[in-house]
């Protein structure tokens, strides 16, 4: 699989779990998977973005469908508020959210929930979401400018005399 931005910016953050979580509450989780997988927890296991950023079309898999008339609710929540969500439900292992995005500002605090209807089965959990940071104003979202004729220079050399950056021409 290889995942190909809509638009110039986007890149996909990825997370799971090292555990399946409660099949009886709500349960927390970081949105990422650092260097290790995390376990589900009651409390809320947030992080702070650092810059605004949108977030976006939330993929969701289970190693496990939840089971005939049971649902998972899988979401990402900014500052306590789900604010995208899939639910998945009966034998299907597989959900996504493409029509809800979020922008993150001022720190925002975001993590991911698990929330089970009618005792679904035991899962493991994983997900991914696309973050979009937003160019800033007169930034081309193109490496130093290559793309942008306009410009003519790149440290005050000309494109036109440019063979190749690192090695592609």
């Amino acid at each position: 699989m290889t995942f190909v931005a809509d638009t110039d910016g986007e890149s996909i953050i990825l997370g799971q779990s090292s555990d399946a979580p409660s099949t009886a509450a709500s349960e927390y989780n970081h949105l990422t998977s650092t260097a290790y997988t995390r376990a589900w927890s009651a409390e809320a296991s947030t992080y702070q973005g650092g810059q605004p950023t949108t977030l976006e079309k939330l993929y969701v898999k289970l190693s496990v469908a939840p089971g005939v008339g049971k649902s998972d609710l899988i979401g990402v929540r900014v500052t306590g508020s789900t604010v995208i969500a899939v639910t998945i439900a009966g034998t299907d292992t597989t959900g996504n959210n493409v029509a809800d995005s979020q922008l993150l500002v001022n720190y925002d605090e975001v993590d991911t929930i698990f929330t089970p209807t009618d005792t679904p089965a035991a899962t493991i959990v994983y997900w991914g979401v696309v973050g979009y940071i937003a160019a800033a104003a007169g930034w081309s979202h193109k490496f130093l400018g290559v793309a942008n004729a306009a410009i003519g220079k790149i440290n005050d050399v000309a494109i036109a005399s440019i063979g190749k950056v690192k090695g592609v021409a």
